[in-house]
């Protein structure tokens, strides 16, 4: 169960309402968005969990398939849905919130049926380090990306512990090979006052990428979550290994981070 909840929770921060909005009518809405982002990610997780299982493409696509199927859209629906998305970030942001309400609640009812919520306990213990340039990421560190996997990204969270600081500083880097379009960046912090600060950052290429958020110095963080998006086309492969999200303490080196960061303000 730990195991799912790092393939789930991070890559699933996606989906609320506005109200007020200048979505095309072709765009999936937020809330059914952030449902069928939810089966994916479940989906992923059930793929990556058992491959011996899932070794026939066309088995990965009929699965992959049946989430469409559930929720009355189709895989055009979905990419076209997504990549609107992917270029209005804020609202992406605000799906990825209700999907992981979403998962967090049924993980939380699996884990009730079970009896016990000892390994979600270990889990999160498991992040929780003290000291400077630590590495974090409690995932796989390695992820392939293709037109027959759930989903073209990956994601994290980390909500806060008595080792976080004002200021800290999390750097994510890994090594990309097959990458023939941009690869996306977001990064997210919300603060205990209510505020929210986000950067987005689009990389060109293969070979090492790193990128990083340094949240502000003078307030106190309560979670930290993103996400990768490596898009491909049909019969392409891209790979990421290598995988690492360092948290470092702040220092005056990293203004230049804080020049990259927007803010979304009050929720």
């Amino acid at each position: 169960m730990s195991r799912l909840i790092h393939i789930l929770i991070p890559s699933l921060m996606l989906v609320a309402a506005l109200a007020c909005s200048d979505r095309p009518d072709n765009i999936i809405d937020h809330d059914t968005m952030a449902k069928i982002l939810a089966d994916i990610h479940k989906g992923e997780g059930v793929i990556q969990s058992n491959q011996r299982h899932f070794t026939n493409d066309s088995v990965k696509r009929l699965f992959r398939q049946s989430i469409y199927d559930r929720h009355g859209v189709t895989s055009d629906d979905f990419y076209s849905s997504l990549d609107w998305y992917g270029y209005h970030v804020e609202e992406f942001d605000e799906i990825y919130n209700t999907t992981i309400a979403i998962l967090e609640d049924e993980l939380e009812k699996a884990q009730s049926l079970a009896g016990s919520a000892a390994e979600l306990n270990a889990s999160a213990a498991s992040t929780s380090m003290d000291g400077d340039s630590i590495n974090v990421w409690r995932s796989e560190r390695y992820r392939r990306f293709s037109s027959n996997m759930p989903t073209d990204h990956m994601s994290f969270s980390l909500r806060s512990d008595r080792f976080w600081d004002k200021g800290d500083v999390y750097i994510f880097r890994g090594k990309f090979s097959g990458v023939k379009a941009p690869v996306d960046y977001v990064m997210t912090v919300e603060y205990q006052d209510g505020t929210k600060e986000y950067m987005h950052e689009r990389i060109a290429g293969g070979g090492w990428h790193e990128v990083g958020i340094a949240m502000n110095p003078e307030r106190k963080a309560n979670i930290i979550y993103g996400y990768v998006m490596c898009p491909t086309t049909e019969r392409q492969i891209a790979m990421v290994d290598s995988i690492t999200l360092t948290r470092t303490r702040w220092g005056g080196h990293y203004n230049y981070l804080r020049d990259k960061v927007k803010s979304y303000g009050k929720k």
